[in-house]
């Protein structure tokens, strides 16, 4: 399965110009769009839900900030989105508990959104997005703030997500580059500096980097765009 984004994505925002960047197809997996923060990365996902979305695309968008109504169960808002994304009322309640399942809130579906943790928190918002069969799964920064103990968490639920449904997530978080990325864009002021996989990614390492990942990362980054192959 993929999701293809056929035109180049453009936008202009006062000084800060995205662009033109070329996603093209997001293969099942998880492309990692990485940068330092300010290079464009919640401009790109902004402009790809606008575009997808006037075309009649099923896309879903979490946004790296939301919130749910605090005295709310898990099951009650994840019915809430299954009755505006499924227009068959029978098949709603198989596809909450698929989702429930997918991201390991199964157990917790009877609390109330105000008792779950950060990391559960994230995991409610990343299964609200699997309902109802989109083509692919956005993701703006779902690992900013967790700790150690709740990012891996977190990214076995991206993994188990990925493995159906294409991902398209963004990080400025080196590790998740390590541990999740199939495929890497990587934007430095609004420009792509790399588009590639995760083995071409590491292959701009320094030979001799105890930290091959965070070796790429900077020099990438570091080069201009005519620099990297």
């Amino acid at each position: 399965m993929s999701f293809i984004v056929q035109a180049p994505l453009h936008v202009r925002s006062g000084t800060f110009e995205l662009g033109p960047v070329q996603i093209g197809a997001v293969e099942s997996g998880v492309t990692l769009v990485a940068g330092g923060n300010g290079c464009g990365k919640s401009t790109l996902f902004r402009e790809l839900d606008r575009t997808a979305r006037a075309e009649g695309r099923r896309i879903a968008f979490l946004p790296q900030t939301f919130t749910f109504p605090p005295f709310a169960r898990v099951r009650d808002v994840c019915r809430f989105v299954a009755e505006r994304r499924i227009d068959e009322r029978e098949q709603r309640g198989a596809a909450i508990e698929e989702a429930l399942a997918r991201t390991g809130l199964t157990e917790q579906a009877q609390l109330s959104t105000r008792r779950l943790s950060g990391g559960m928190h994230r995991r409610l918002g990343i299964c609200l997005t699997v309902i109802g069969d989109p083509e692919v799964v956005v993701l703006d920064e779902p690992s900013t703030g967790l700790d150690v103990s709740q990012r891996r968490g977190l990214r076995e639920v991206i993994r188990a997500v990925a493995r159906t449904t294409p991902v398209l997530m963004s990080t400025h978080i080196v590790d998740d580059i390590d541990v999740l990325a199939d495929r890497v864009l990587l934007l430095r002021d609004g420009k792509a500096v790399f588009d590639g996989s995760s083995g071409e990614f590491l292959g701009h390492a320094d030979g001799d980097a105890e930290r091959p990942w965070e070796s790429a990362y900077e020099r990438l980054l570091a080069s201009s765009v005519e620099e990297v192959s």
